[in-house]
């Protein structure tokens, strides 16, 4: 068992994980941040705890939060883990609702998703791609009417 983590030590260490990990590369920032820097589990205890979060729904990082903090400080622990990561969280959801203001952006979302996950292709590949869709769709028009009073 590794020493004693302080409630804030757990907060901190998750909030820098979720900033740090936007856009994805979550495990490898785990595994750094919790076998590497700070020496709380060995690499096999890492994997049992990666593969218990990988089987509960909801986010892996949230779930590996929950869990670390868990078997670090119990309830508070894990209370304190999940706090710091889905502050970042909060975050990003404000961001989103602010830059996704339009249906149409929640659908380039979805083109991207489904590019990368379901089509297997490269993400500079669908972002160029679905990039070059929103720019056309959002290009600045001329108004069919001023046109036409011409």
């Amino acid at each position: 068992m590794p020493r004693k983590v302080s409630l804030f030590q757990l907060f901190s260490t998750f909030l820098l994980i979720g900033a740090t990990s936007f856009g994805g590369g979550v495990v490898a920032y785990l595994r750094n941040s919790l076998v590497a820097k700070h020496k709380w589990f060995d690499d096999k205890t890492f994997v049992e705890l990666l593969s218990i979060s990988q089987t509960l729904p909801g986010l892996n990082a949230t779930n590996m939060a929950a869990l670390v903090g868990d078997r670090l400080r119990g309830a508070a622990g894990a209370i304190a883990a999940i706090l710091g990561m889905c502050l970042i969280l909060a975050t990003t959801f404000q961001l989103g609702r602010k830059s996704l203001s339009h249906r149409y952006d929640l659908i380039f979302v979805a083109l991207t998703v489904i590019g990368v996950n379901q089509l297997h292709q490269s993400v500079p590949r669908v972002l160029i791609g679905v990039g070059v869709l929103a720019i056309l769709w959002y290009r600045p028009r001329k108004n069919r009417r001023e046109v036409a009073s011409r």
